[in-house]
């Protein structure tokens, strides 16, 4: 089972670059997220960096990935704000609708 803050770890990363900015953003050292992002590539058996440049790029596996670990942060956070039912759609609902026209 892969924990979601080690997807946190992952979109974290991509966004910034480094593993350095992404430890400070969310508040772990830098080797708590190294080791985050190498626990789903062994997970997910898969690369998700070209660790040979700077900035840190995604490798065309990690860019087909990330877009997949959003969404499924989008769903996980909407399970947990999801407080019942808003104008007759549940927000769970609108959040699995949302989060599906990403994928590809």
């Amino acid at each position: 089972m892969i924990d979601d803050r080690v997807l946190r770890a992952f979109v974290a990363v991509a966004q910034q670059g480094s593993f350095s900015r992404a430890a400070a953003e969310l508040g772990y050292s830098q080797p708590a997220i190294t080791h985050q992002v190498r626990q789903l590539e062994a997970s997910l058996r898969v690369t998700l960096f070209d660790r040979s440049t700077v900035p840190l790029r995604l490798t065309a596996q990690g860019r087909a990935r990330l877009l997949v670990v959003e969404a499924i942060i989008g769903l996980i956070d909407g399970l947990r704000e999801d407080s019942g039912e808003v104008g007759g759609v549940s927000a769970r609902g609108r959040v699995i609708k949302d989060a599906l026209r990403v994928v590809p």
